[in-house]
């Protein structure tokens, strides 16, 4: 008789993730394994689980799974899709056997639906409460992490490249596409730089490419990964973050990433070097009085994970608008958030002047996603849903 929920080890930053959600599968009661995915047909000659977990979806474990009578079981943390029709050729990329696909964007679930996934539901993000909560740091480690602003984020230091890239590829397609897609392309691409901090370029589209929601700029490329929207939200989450850090300039920011924030510094932007998800960035966050986010713009639907990790931690938050923030966080009350370059540096002037007021909203930001957004609850869904359909 099969039985537990093993999780599948990718060796990526997925790994911590799905231990973490084994973790609170065993507080539940049910048997558990963490297991290699490069070893798992070897393991399968040994025993055969009720499920499997993945974070994302890998097409050759779905097709395994599948032919073995193994619910096949993924939470989605990924902008695998990003419109509510289903894209074209996706029906090919897809793995078959996803049984149970839980998306944190719940614009992808009528589009898993579609496409004959068997059970598909909205399920935010959220985090490891262990590793994300309040510390006590010593003075050397306020010294190391701290700062009144901070902003743990990778940039591009040339955030035109993709850009101009797209535009060469368009210039490449036939006269009539050619004709037609470049002017569409920078005209939608001038307004939204005309208001940088509010996301619309998906509505900028005309005609047939906003009716599909979608385009596939090449042939060999994942549906997802390289449509127009996707390759332009990048860019324009670049612009945001290398904007949203230069407006809080005058009152001194710490960027922590990759060295791609050298070339785009300017007086007043520090830049720390990387800083390690789980042994630094609690701390980071921990140290700092304003924590500074900036998701990706295909995620906005969603409540990305930085939003859970940076409350949990009851650090102080001031993101660009989501739609999906306001499902479960109040501007004012829980975060803040800005619209503009105006706006930002006017907030963020104004919590670091009031500090009891930005510890009120901390804490009650830190007591929300502690109480409502640790991998308990999200288990517990996955596991009633399970046990629903006979499986656990």
């Amino acid at each position: 008789m099969p039985g537990g929920i093993w999780g599948l080890d990718h060796h990526n930053y997925y790994t911590k993730i799905v231990a973490s959600y084994l973790e609170a599968f065993r507080s539940l009661g049910h048997a558990t394994a963490l297991v290699d995915a490069g070893a798992l047909e070897g393991r399968l000659g040994r025993e055969i689980p009720a499920a499997v977990l993945d974070l994302n979806f890998e097409g050759k474990v779905a097709g395994a799974m599948g032919g073995l009578g193994i619910a096949y079981v993924s939470h989605v943390w990924d902008a695998w899709i990003q419109s509510p029709r289903t894209p074209p050729r996706m029906e090919g990329y897809l793995p078959r056997g996803l049984d149970y696909a839980f998306t944190f964007d719940p614009r992808q679930v009528e589009a898993f639906r579609a496409l004959g996934v068997r059970h598909a539901e909205y399920l935010p993000a959220c985090c490891d409460l262990e590793t994300f909560r309040p510390l006590e740091l010593a003075p050397e480690e306020k010294a190391r992490y701290g700062d009144r602003i901070s902003f743990y984020a990778t940039p591009s230091s040339d955030p035109d490249a993709a850009y101009l890239a797209t535009l060469e590829q368009i210039r490449r397609m036939p006269g009539d596409q050619a004709r037609r897609a470049g002017p569409m392309l920078e005209a939608a691409m001038a307004a939204q730089e005309e208001d940088l901090f509010r996301y619309r370029f998906p509505e900028l589209l005309s005609g047939e490419e906003k009716a599909r929601g979608i385009w596939l700029l090449s042939p060999e490329a994942s549906p997802a990964k390289e449509t127009l929207v996707h390759r332009m939200s990048l860019h324009v989450s670049q612009r945001q973050r290398i904007e949203a850090a230069r407006a809080l300039a005058p009152l001194g920011i710490s960027v922590w990433g990759p060295d791609d924030w050298k070339p785009v510094l300017v007086p007043g932007m520090r830049h720390r070097g990387m800083a390690d998800f789980q042994a630094d960035l609690p701390r980071l966050i921990n140290a700092s009085d304003i924590l500074l986010n900036v998701p990706k713009c295909h995620s906005l639907a969603a409540v990305p994970p930085r939003v859970f990790e940076i409350l949990a931690c009851g650090g102080f938050l001031l993101t660009t608008e989501g739609e999906g923030l306001g499902r479960y966080f109040r501007d004012g009350e829980d975060l803040v958030v800005f619209r503009s370059r105006e706006e930002l540096l006017e907030k963020a002037r104004h919590y670091l002047e009031h500090p009891e007021e930005r510890r009120r909203i901390a804490a009650c930001g830190r007591d929300k996603v502690r109480r409502e957004h640790g991998f308990l609850p999200r288990a517990r869904r996955i596991a009633d849903v399970l046990a629903r359909d006979g499986i656990l």
